[in-house]
């Protein structure tokens, strides 16, 4: 059974700065219940271990593979890395409701998509399924988030 992960938090940008709302005041995440795991997601996929002092085993270290070649046993540590960034540090996720794959698309570039199962609520408009789509990059060490598709 799903977890919840409605949750509010500070919002910030896909370059990690805090957003100002309309109001003037820096922004949350209340207009969108799971958008709080969606940026903790994005920032623990992009990021290395001991960016936080913090949290000092959250990330994936992708960085790690830069230079490497595009082969399936390499898409297949970079899934099990992913993983196993979900489960550590201060409000991980919990495992089984959480997968992820990885597929080429080119010799230096790959999609990763998480997928998320979710309690619905009706504060999270009942959704069930969160799922993310990002684009990594081996050559330039960027992810690059393209989808944030809550699905029923």
């Amino acid at each position: 059974m799903a977890s919840y992960y409605d949750a509010v938090d500070l919002y910030w940008t896909d370059d990690g700065d805090f957003a100002i709302g309309r109001d003037g005041d820096i922004a949350d995440t209340k207009h969108d219940p799971l958008l709080a795991a969606k940026q903790d997601i994005y920032d623990r996929v992009k990021s290395d271990k001991l960016d936080y002092r913090e949290t000092p085993t959250i990330g994936a270290s992708l960085s790690d593979f830069i230079g490497e070649t595009n082969t399936r046993e390499r898409g297949l540590e970079i899934e099990r890395r992913i993983f196993g960034s979900m489960r550590t540090g201060g409000g991980s996720f919990t495992l089984g409701d959480i997968s992820v794959n990885v597929f080429p698309l080119d010799q230096h570039t790959i999609a990763v998509r998480l997928e998320l199962k979710v309690k619905p609520t009706p504060w999270n408009r009942n959704t069930s399924r969160l799922n993310m789509i990002m684009i990594y990059a081996y050559h330039e060490n960027n992810i690059y988030p393209i989808d944030h598709v809550p699905q029923q």
